[in-house]
């Protein structure tokens, strides 16, 4: 049998699923199982019910980075369900939690990253250089959460093909924004 999982780590989507998958190496995503949860208030709930049963296996959850000015809010949803909290609960709680880069959602900020650096695009995606900016416009303006739909449209890809190619860029080009994100879950597996 394959490893037992060390390591659960709710997520708010797909996409950041897609984005952390991206950004560990090989030996740390397959100790860890990533497990989509849906909105930040529903990771909140899962963290208050998680510490009213008691943790069986580490946990640690990780919010869009457009949640990080929400902390306090998460933090009192979690408080409010987890009926009679001691003081250690923020404690906690604050213990477990961490976020993607950017101060956006996901979608967004990857786009705008993207935008930084038109070349890499134009080459996974198959476009002219001259032609990154725009389609990645079109992907902004398209809505939250229908940004990948859109670009795909445009480059003849399926959305979570462009969301790998993006994402793979990404990864490898700001590597850096996704430290903490990594020390966390690393620091998390020890």
């Amino acid at each position: 049998a394959l490893h037992q999982k060390e390591l659960e780590v709710y997520i708010e989507d797909e996409v950041a699923k897609c984005l952390i998958q991206t950004c560990l190496p090989s030996a740390v995503r397959s100790r860890i199982n990533l497990k989509i949860i849906g909105s930040a208030t529903a990771i909140s709930k899962q963290l208050a019910a998680l510490y009213v049963r008691g943790e069986e296996k580490p946990t640690i959850a990780i919010f869009d980075g457009d949640q990080k000015g929400l902390q306090k809010d998460n933090l009192n949803h979690a408080n409010k369900m987890s009926e009679n909290p001691s003081e250690k609960f923020s404690t906690w709680f604050l213990d477990r939690i961490s976020y993607l880069p950017g101060n956006t959602w996901p979608e967004a900020w990857i786009i705008q990253k993207c935008m930084e650096v038109p070349d890499l695009v134009a080459n996974a995606l198959g476009l002219e250089e001259d032609q990154v900016t725009e389609i990645l416009e079109y992907g902004l303006q398209a809505g939250k959460h229908k940004e990948f739909f859109e670009i795909a449209e445009h480059v003849g890809l399926d959305k979570n093909q462009c969301l790998q190619h993006l994402c793979s860029i990404i990864c490898k080009t700001f590597s850096e924004e996704f430290s903490p994100l990594r020390e966390k879950i690393i620091a998390a597996l020890d």
